[in-house]
Order: C-alpha cells, then sequence, then structure tokens
C-alpha cells in the first residue's frame, strides 16, 4: 500500500482501530485536527478518508458533535449474497477501480488461521480502490498464498 494517495492510507489506518475496537461503536473518532497531527497529513486528507468511512457505514459525521462510529457489522441475507460492486450498480452507480496496489506479506497468526495455512507463509494482499460516480467507497483487500500465484506483483494497477 506503500503507492496508494495519502487518504487511501488514512482510511485503512482509521478503518483498522475501527474494526479492532480502538474506537468503539458509539464512540467518537478524534477531531479532525488530531487526525491531522496523528496520520501528519492535511485536513482535506483525513475528510476524504472519513468520507470512505461514511460511505461503508463505519461511521457518521455529525455537525458540532463528530464523527461517531457506527454499528458496521454486516447483515447478511442468507437467501442471497451480493458484491459491493453489484449493489452499488443496482443502484444506478457507475463503478470502477482506481487503483490496484499488490504486495507480499507474511501471514501472521490470524490471516494463517483464515487462510489455513502455517503462520509466516508468503501472502499476497490485492487492494483496490473502488469508486462509484468517481468518488471513493470501498477499498477491496484479497488474500491468496503466494505459492498460487506467483509473480502476481507484476500485475499491479492492471486491471
Amino acid at each position: 500500500m506503500k503507492n496508494a494517495p495519502a487518504y487511501v492510507k488514512v482510511y485503512s489506518r482509521l478503518k483498522n482501530e475501527i474494526n479492532k475496537g480502538t474506537y468503539p461503536v458509539g464512540g467518537f473518532l478524534p477531531k479532525e485536527c488530531e487526525l491531522e497531527k496523528i496520520y501528519q497529513v492535511s485536513r482535506t486528507t483525513v475528510r476524504n478518508a472519513v468520507k470512505i468511512l461514511v460511505q461503508e457505514g463505519l461511521v457518521e459525521v455529525r455537525q458540532g458533535s463528530g464523527t461517531r462510529v457506527l454499528n458496521h457489522k454486516a447483515i447478511q441475507n442468507y437467501n442471497k449474497v451480493t458484491s459491493v460492486t453489484e449493489s452499488l450498480m443496482k443502484k444506478g452507480y457507475r463503478v470502477t477501480t482506481s487503483d490496484m496496489m499488490i504486495d507480499i506479506i507474511s501471514a501472521d497468526k490470524q490471516l494463517a488461521d483464515e487462510l489455513e495455512i502455517p503462520e509466516g507463509t508468503s501472502v499476497a494482499r490485492i487492494q483496490r480502490l473502488q469508486l462509484a460516480d468517481e468518488e471513493p467507497v470501498t477499498l477491496m483487500e484479497n488474500y491468496i498464498e503466494y505459492a498460487k500465484v506467483p509473480g502476481i506483483e507484476a500485475y499491479e494497477n492492471q486491471f
């Protein structure tokens, strides 16, 4: 993700902090000026990152109150599974991918357990920024054991 725009990096870090519970449901993110200092970025960068979090339903911005973390656990409809892309297209958005980053990482315990591979195994991490009508809406992340896709990093940004 080293080549990703600054707002995508901030978005990714904030999303990770929300998922880890650093910012619990019902709580608030730090104020914009604090986030600027924490991530050493501009206010515009912070606002763009928060905008993606809002579009994903992770937070809501309340004028005068701050940015509140929402209960974002997915509600699964067991009769039908749809992708983010499919859902947005049904709502009339033009969905595109603007950036794709591929890097090779070592699987930590959690990832190794999820992929049913030994901890420390090389894994390709594929991240794609999805846009709806040219606005960032989600960062898609996929992981696959590197031995199954050797050399995949050569295809970064080829979509």
